[in-house]
């Protein structure tokens, strides 16, 4: 015997929080993708200037001139490096607040969910309750037919 089809009524609000979660866990994927794009380009950025510092113009080849620009290459090493670990802390930051807006999505999804699973199995207990109260009806009526039919 079937029952009546089982249907949740916020099923709406939960694909709704499901998308949700969704967006949130490509938002965390894609900043700690451009994270780790920033920790390379400062990885080369410190590698360029721990070069430069072991190529400095040798004193008894290089003139003035060369030493100012020696010295205005690492100055401006030193700026891109300090640029790229600010970068890279803004990255960090975004990461973590894509992480957290991740978690409250998925803890309302969950939260959703949940909610849904007990619906479904107070449903599916509902049908079975009554099944088996029809099924224990027709029983008892199918026992009285056979009493009265021995009476007679």
């Amino acid at each position: 015997m079937a029952g009546k089809k089982f249907q949740f009524s916020l099923a709406s609000v939960l694909r709704l929080r499901s998308h949700e979660s969704n967006r949130a866990r490509r938002r965390l994927t894609h900043a700690i993708e451009t994270r780790k794009a920033q920790e390379a380009k400062l990885a080369e950025v410190e590698t360029r200037l721990a070069e430069a510092n072991l190529t400095a113009p040798l004193t008894g080849t290089a003139g003035p001139l060369a030493f100012r620009r020696f010295a205005a290459y690492r100055t401006h090493l030193q700026r891109v490096r300090d640029r790229e670990r600010r970068a890279l802390t803004q990255k960090r930051m975004d990461e973590a607040n894509a992480r957290t807006a991740l978690i409250e999505r998925r803890r309302a999804e969950e939260t959703l969910q949940t909610l849904h699973d007990e619906e479904r199995a107070r449903h599916l207990r509902e049908i079975s309750e009554s099944e088996i109260a029809f099924l224990d009806e027709q029983a008892l009526l199918g026992h009285f037919r056979k009493l009265r039919s021995t009476d007679s």
